[in-house]
């Protein structure tokens, strides 16, 4: 049970996925940017890629964020949950522990 608690395999997979996303999306903005100096283009245009750019960056940054919070929050699980397990397994190997005596 601890085990499927704390369990953040997927965590890191989708974390991995959002920084490779963030990897792309900072070299087609570097080319977006460096076509632009390069070259005359519409303004207009330019500006939408580059904006449409920031945000997908935006998007997995924030993404990336999410789930090392979520990341946190069920490693510091582990602790009290494996605590809990050990109390748990002392009060059925020694039943006597946690009766009053009298």
């Amino acid at each position: 049970m601890q085990a499927t608690l704390t369990d953040c395999t997927g965590i890191d997979e989708e974390i991995q996925t959002q920084l490779e996303e963030i990897e792309v999306v900072t070299e087609l903005t570097k080319r977006c940017i460096a076509e632009n100096s390069q070259m005359a283009q519409n303004q207009e245009e330019y500006a939408a890629r580059y904006n449409g750019f920031v945000e997908r960056y935006e998007k997995a940054k924030t993404r990336v964020e999410e789930l090392r919070s979520i990341k946190t929050a069920r490693q510091a699980r582990r602790m009290p949950l494996a605590h809990s397990c050990l109390r748990c397994r002392s009060w059925t190997r020694f039943p006597n522990l946690t009766k009053s005596s009298g």
